[in-house]
């Protein structure tokens, strides 16, 4: 069975401008972030099932974007738990050994945080709850609003492409438009959103 799915990043956030890491720190979205979404409300595809994680700068984004559908929360698509990196920027962590092990692709390690096969095994979780209920609901148009980690992590084990973890790095309030091919597990990109 093929799914047509829209998966969006939330709206900015204080952390976003600072380019600090928030992760699962339970911010809302700034100003800037608000208006961004409002300014980018004509590229968003219908919807009819709403998929979001349990952290406020989804639910306040979807709120924008779809303002009269109920929202359903999905847990494990919240951002990655960023640990000792938590409210730190590149340039406050580029020198320690950490960050630079962090920085490995094929690591993804980040102290008192989740590593990246733990992260990645719960995105896939929380993507494999929403397939369930896109399908017991019959939904033809769903939509995911949830965080660039998780959009990252997604797009990088259901595409055939070989890319490193940050290729599918989205601004705030892009994403993708995909379809999901429930038997080959992969993602057909059919559209970016900017």
């Amino acid at each position: 069975m093929k799914h047509t799915i829209t998966i969006i990043r939330h709206g900015m956030t204080e952390g976003n401008i600072t380019k600090t890491y928030t992760g699962i720190t339970d911010v809302p979205l700034c100003e800037m972030g608000v208006e961004g979404i409002k300014e980018k409300l004509g590229q968003y595809p219908e919807c009819d099932l709403l998929f979001v994680s349990d952290l406020q700068r989804t639910h306040q984004t979807a709120r924008i974007i779809y303002p009269d559908m109920e929202q359903i929360i999905i847990p494990d698509i919240h951002e990655c738990d960023m640990g000792d990196f938590t409210g730190k920027c590149y340039e406050q962590l580029k020198d320690t050994p950490e960050y630079q092990r962090f920085l490995d692709v094929n690591d993804g390690f980040i102290p008192n945080g989740e590593c990246k096969e733990v992260f990645h095994a719960r995105c896939l979780r929380g993507f494999d709850e929403i397939v369930k209920i896109i399908e017991e609901k019959g939904a033809k148009k769903p939509a995911i609003v949830s965080h660039g980690g998780v959009i990252m992590a997604l797009m990088n084990n259901f595409t055939d492409e070989m890319t490193v973890f940050f290729d599918y790095q989205t601004t705030n309030g892009g994403g993708y438009v995909v379809e999901f091919d429930t038997e080959t597990r992969k993602f057909e990109i059919l559209e970016t959103l900017k």
